[in-house]
């Protein structure tokens, strides 16, 4: 069951703040009643609660702060954390340009290689930077750190992708893409991945109505 508010301010027509709180509950069995604020529930398992802000400063600019509460139901507040906080560039130089930097999801196919997990509890996302050019077909440049050196002998894991989405005719799609995976905690040796592949995704529905759809996908890997 989800449930989820929005409210907009607006200062001028290039400038405006957007909240949205949002709300996503799992169950085991017999039932969730939400309504009216007023929960009812039995063997409630967990409750995610994601509250985040949008901030446009400009047409080009946002900046996007999302803060994460993940919790048992009943339990006392947790560990809180953003979610999301990154600042995204738009149109840069004038051309298809985007640019995001910061925290956030990186969503690419059909999430069986990189995904968000938008169906946990808890979600995933990235610190990273993604550069994306073009519009309904596009190509993605990003690095994204898995693992940041700390005190407690945790050194760095950085995953290093380019991925291709080409658009033919609006009904398919033809994505191929390249990854690396370079993580120094593997020992003397260090890992180091790489992984190639290709998804075709589409579909067609013809003047009866009648739909035919497919998603494959297939990669391949080497390294240490």
């Amino acid at each position: 069951m989800e449930q989820g508010e929005h409210a907009h301010v607006f200062f001028h027509e290039k400038v405006g703040l957007i909240f949205d709180k949002y709300v996503l509950c799992h169950w085991l069995e017999d039932f969730l009643e939400l309504c009216s604020h007023h929960v009812v529930q039995k063997d409630l398992l967990s409750a995610l609660c994601l509250s985040h802000a949008l901030v446009i400063r400009q047409l080009q600019t946002h900046v996007r702060l999302e803060v994460q509460d993940s919790r048992l139901w009943g339990e006392e507040l947790g560990t809180i954390d953003f979610h999301q906080a990154y600042i995204e560039l738009d149109q840069l130089f004038s051309e298809p340009i985007n640019l995001r930097l910061g925290r956030q999801e990186l969503i690419y196919g059909n999430e069986r290689l990189i995904g968000s997990l938008g169906w946990s509890n808890v979600g995933r996302s990235f610190d990273a930077v993604r550069m994306r050019y073009g519009s309904e077909s596009t190509v993605d440049l990003f690095n994204a750190k898995l693992n940041e050196s700390g005190a407690d002998g945790i050194r760095d894991r950085n995953l290093f992708g380019l991925y291709g989405h080409v658009v033919h005719n609006g009904e398919h799609a033809v994505e191929p893409y390249a990854l690396y995976e370079h993580d120094k905690n593997s020992g003397e040796a260090n890992r180091k991945r790489a992984t190639a592949g290709l998804r075709l995704d589409g579909g067609h529905t013809t003047a009866n109505g009648h739909g035919l759809g497919y998603d494959v996908e297939g990669a391949v890997q080497s390294g240490s």
